[in-house]
């Protein structure tokens, strides 16, 4: 226990050092920074742009009405929805695509879902050359 207070205590005096006295004694409510800037507004739900489907890998441009009309129209829709009731609702018209293939749908979807777009593309990659290993066989 006396060694985290050291540490909290080295921490401190550092930071005291660095940023300076005024900031940790002086500090007054009102002179608290803006530090964003006035003409920037949040931007509001329905002002964002619908997310692209067919970034991931195996979703096909006639597969997105379908489930768009099912409930799955953003990435986190297809990241958290049931693997099953995906495929249920693409069964009729598109009866190959498996569940297995579902699943990683999902894990792109997360990737899409917290900006991992670099690791997406190397998991769309990697699919694809186990597509062709298949098909060599």
């Amino acid at each position: 226990m006396d060694l985290i207070r050291f540490a909290l205590f080295l921490l401190a005096a550092v930071a005291m050092t660095k940023v300076g006295e005024d900031v940790f004694f002086n500090w007054k409510k009102d002179d608290a920074v803006d530090f964003v800037p006035e003409e920037s507004e949040p931007k509001s739900f329905m002002d964002q742009e619908p997310d692209d489907l067919t970034i991931i890998g195996g979703i096909k441009p006639d597969m997105v009405p379908i489930l768009e009309e099912a409930g799955y129209s953003s990435f986190a829709d297809i990241e958290l929805a049931d693997v099953s009731e995906i495929k249920d609702a693409l069964n009729s018209s598109f009866p190959a695509v498996s569940e297995s293939e579902i699943k990683l749908w999902s894990k792109q979807a997360s990737f899409a879902v917290q900006g991992r777009m670099e690791e997406l593309e190397q998991l769309k990659a990697k699919m694809a050359r186990a597509r062709m290993r298949r098909l060599v066989q």
